[in-house]
C-alpha cells in the first residue's frame, strides 16, 4: 500500500502496480495500474468493504 487516508472509522488505501512480470514464453507483461480499497474499522481490525481495481496508474 502506498497511501492510506484515514478519517475516523473509514479509510481509503491505494495499491500501485508499476513494473513487469515474466511470462512463460519469455516475453514480459507491463503492470501499470492501481487499486483503491475502501475499509472500515471493526473493533481492533480493519476490513475491506469494497474496491475499485485496474485503474490506469499513469
Amino acid at each position: 500500500m502506498s497511501v492510506i487516508d484515514i478519517t475516523g472509522d473509514v479509510a481509503l488505501a491505494r495499491k500501485k502496480f508499476d513494473g513487469t512480470i515474466a511470462r512463460k514464453d519469455g516475453t514480459q507483461d507491463r503492470l501499470n495500474w492501481q487499486t483503491l480499497y475502501f475499509c472500515r474499522r471493526d473493533g481492533n481490525f480493519w476490513k475491506i468493504t469494497g474496491f475499485v481495481g485496474y485503474m490506469a496508474y499513469r
